[in-house]
């Protein structure tokens, strides 16, 4: 039978990081607006639909025209997705150079130290003077520190990177179909930051 100190080491409770507090209040902030926009389109006359948003999984509205629409996609997500690094190059290489320094300024005695990188008083150098290797091995040194609490940000990037190219494949066929312009300008402009957000998470 478990002791009473062994249940505690096993369900020991960690309070969340930095990042994901942010992560927690972003989508509370989100859910807040959609409710907010959802309010004012039900008394325009809007519909609320019993299906969900395959993007964001938002409720779905309709309009008079019996024409479907996304408050999560085409209001919310709109304004924020140039802060969003999972749609935006710009911010998804923002993130990776602030958890590149994070990293170098908190774990200055775990740079790598590869024959093909390395140099005969490397194991002085600070995370300063790394960056002064070549840029081959600048990017294997990158790929080896790119952690925050022990996660591994290649596999992370790697899963996005899927789930990106679902929603790519999903607005495609979505464009296709569509005989809305209104909708169809949206389509080009998910699929345009799409595309931008899969190379950026490539590079990473």
């Amino acid at each position: 039978m478990d002791t009473l100190e062994d249940l505690e080491d096993e369900f020991t409770w960690t309070p969340p990081s930095e990042s994901e507090l942010k992560v927690i209040e972003a989508r509370r902030d989100r859910n807040n607006k959609i409710s907010a926009l959802m309010g004012q389109y039900l008394l325009k006359g809007y519909k609320m639909l019993a299906t969900c948003c395959p993007v964001c999984d938002c409720v779905l509205l309709e309009d008079r025209v019996k024409e479907k629409f996304c408050v999560g996609c085409l209001e919310v997500d709109a304004d924020t997705k140039k802060d969003n690094p999972a749609v935006s190059e710009e911010a998804a290489r923002g993130t990776v150079q602030e958890i590149q320094h994070r990293h170098s300024s908190e774990d200055h005695s775990h740079i790598s130290t590869s024959p093909s990188c390395s140099q005969p008083h490397a194991a002085t150098h600070t995370v300063a003077t790394s960056t002064t290797a070549s840029p081959g091995c600048q990017k294997h040194d990158i790929k080896n520190t790119l952690t925050v609490h022990g996660m591994d940000l290649s596999e992370s990037a790697g899963q996005a990177v899927a789930a990106l190219r679902d929603k790519l494949a999903w607005a495609t066929g979505q464009l296709s179909a569509t005989s809305s312009v209104h909708e169809a300008q949206n389509l080009a402009g998910l699929i345009t930051e799409t595309c931008k957000a899969i190379t950026a998470l490539k590079e990473l």
